[in-house]
């Protein structure tokens, strides 16, 4: 029985091994991929990250019709009764906390309060310049305005 010998360069024939640095199956020149220069390993990417996903957002999504905040009443009722207005800006803001979470029914009972809020503010407030106006009319037509 024979020992078997170490490896090298030769077969047992005496001829040397095949250079298998290149291949038959090798593209030709140019489309032969390159490496980096300097031998840098390819630049490794994170994989892409998600928002997180809350519970709610599957009930919001299913439900098509999700409630809208009445910003543009809420603003006009600030301009004209800033504390009804505030309050209504303040109602706005929890309506999307409220579809986040899931809660449909509960956000659309705050755009109802909120919208019910704006009205009476947007009310209150022109009310209140048509008294201004009405006061001030009058009192230009009182002989001694301004006469002071």
């Amino acid at each position: 029985m024979t020992t078997p010998q170490p490896h090298s360069d030769e077969t047992r024939a005496g001829a040397t091994a095949p250079d298998w640095t290149t291949s038959a199956y090798d593209p030709p020149g140019p489309y032969r991929p390159q490496p980096y220069p300097g031998n840098y390993p390819p630049p490794s990417y994170p994989p892409p990250s998600y928002p997180p996903q809350y519970p709610g957002h599957a009930a919001a999504a299913a439900f098509h019709g999700a409630p809208k905040a009445p910003t543009g009443l809420a603003i006009a009722a600030t301009v004209l009764f800033a504390p009804l207005g505030i309050w209504a800006l303040v109602l706005c803001g929890q309506v999307n906390t409220q579809v986040a979470a899931g809660d449909v029914v509960g956000a659309l009972a705050i755009v109802n309060k909120a919208k019910t809020v704006s009205f009476i503010g947007i009310a209150v407030g022109a009310l209140i310049t048509v008294l201004f106006c009405a006061s001030s009319f009058s009192a230009m037509n009182d002989p001694y305005y301004g006469s002071y």
